[in-house]
Formats: structure tokens, sequence, C-alpha cells
């Protein structure tokens, strides 16, 4: 059976996909803060797509 393209990933997915602890995702999701995330029946998912967004609003620019 061919496998799906993974799109959503429970909190240690998303840990590695950040390259932070879990332990802040946590933290994030119990503060409000952090990238969006679903709660699946009992199970925490983050899509793919919210990861890049988060990574994305993250960026700075320097001050001139």
């Amino acid at each position: 059976m061919d496998e799906l393209p993974r799109r959503y990933g429970d909190t240690a997915f998303a840990a590695r996909y950040l390259d932070m602890p879990a332990a802040t995702l946590s933290y994030w999701r119990a503060t409000g803060t952090g990238p969006r995330w679903s709660k699946l029946g009992k199970r925490v998912r983050y899509d793919v797509a919210d990861l890049d967004a988060y990574v994305e609003q993250q960026k700075h620019r320097a001050a001139s």
C-alpha cells in the first residue's frame, strides 16, 4: 500500500521539525503561544503548513 504524504504530526514530530524540545511546544500550548495545533480526540496534532507559517512569522529584519 502506498503511504500518504505526511501533513500532520504529533508533538514529537513538530519538535523534530522545528528543532526544539517537545516541552517547549507543550508550554506554548498551555500559554496560548507558538504554532497552531489541533486536538483530534485525545491527540495533539500539528499541521506542517502551520509549522511553516509560524517560522515565517518569526523572521525579523535588522533595524537600520
